[in-house]
């Protein structure tokens, strides 16, 4: 049986194969990227300085010198389209992934407020494969300035990100009991997310990298467990979203964006 086929459809854009003429909405605008990148970290100070006004209008006083040091284990369920299928117009749905997070956050004040700075890693992937038709070879073998792609042979497409992500966050936390409080916060910052991009037929394998650094949220919220004086565990839910990412090969710029609702379970050390 003939296994499943990926075609690059004609409105992908229009082009000639001998002039390596792309025409397309996905070529990147080298000004809006340059914008984007300065927008960025203007975002991250602008919250900076909402965030310290917000902790003033409560009276800084009200936060005290302990600080709470959490490392969370996180489980994404990932709602994007990787830069595959949004490009190519194929299904090749990003898999849903692990991650990790380590924050330092000041304890909550009187208020219940407090405000910490956390780091993220998750690493998904995206990818498809089948039987090439003259079409499908003829573009596989212009993206990688190759013969290698032959019609009737099997093709895969893939693509590995890892995503270095910064957050400055604002939490309230309400008691709930004792020893159980309820969490609900926000989260602004920035994401470095470098892909790395592989197309492969018979046994010719043809690897790229390329990066970005996009604007990203999150919104989340659970339930805290002091286990002691001095440890807490805490779980939750959390919807992240980032800024659509693209990555540059050349002439043809691959766009994806990444949304998911992500599990947390952690454990934190209050100092």
């Amino acid at each position: 049986m003939e296994g499943p086929r990926f075609i690059f459809p004609e409105h992908f854009g229009s082009f000639q194969v001998d002039t390596v003429d792309f025409e397309t909405d996905h070529i990147t605008n080298s000004t809006h990227l340059i914008m984007i990148k300065l927008i960025t970290p203007l975002l991250l100070v602008i919250a900076t300085l909402v965030t310290s006004a917000t902790a003033k209008s409560y009276n800084i006083k009200e936060f005290t010198q302990s600080y709470r040091l959490s490392s969370s284990l996180l489980y994404f369920d990932v709602d994007g389209e990787s830069s595959i299928e949004s490009t190519f117009l194929v299904d090749a749905d990003l898999d849903s992934a692990p991650g990790v997070s380590l924050e330092w956050s000041t304890l909550p004040s009187r208020s219940g407020f407090s405000i910490g700075f956390e780091y993220i890693y998750y690493t998904p992937e995206a990818d498809i494969s089948g039987v090439l038709d003259a079409y499908d070879a003829s573009i596989a073998n212009l993206l990688t300035d190759s013969t290698s792609f032959v019609a009737g042979n099997i093709g895969t497409l893939k693509e590995d990100y890892n995503s270095h992500t910064a957050f400055l966050n604002i939490a309230s936390d309400s008691s709930l009991t004792e020893k159980i409080s309820a969490y609900v916060g926000l989260g602004l910052g920035f994401s470095y997310i470098k892909q790395e991009f592989t197309a492969s037929s018979a046994g010719d394998t043809y690897q790229y990298s390329a990066d970005d650094i996009v604007f990203g949220y999150q919104i989340r919220a659970g339930l805290r467990y002091d286990i002691n004086a001095d440890f807490t565990i805490n779980g939750g839910l959390r919807y992240i979203g980032f800024q659509d990412h693209d990555f540059d090969y050349e002439d043809l710029t691959f766009s994806g964006n990444f949304k998911a609702l992500a599990v947390e379970l952690g454990i934190a050390y209050k100092y």
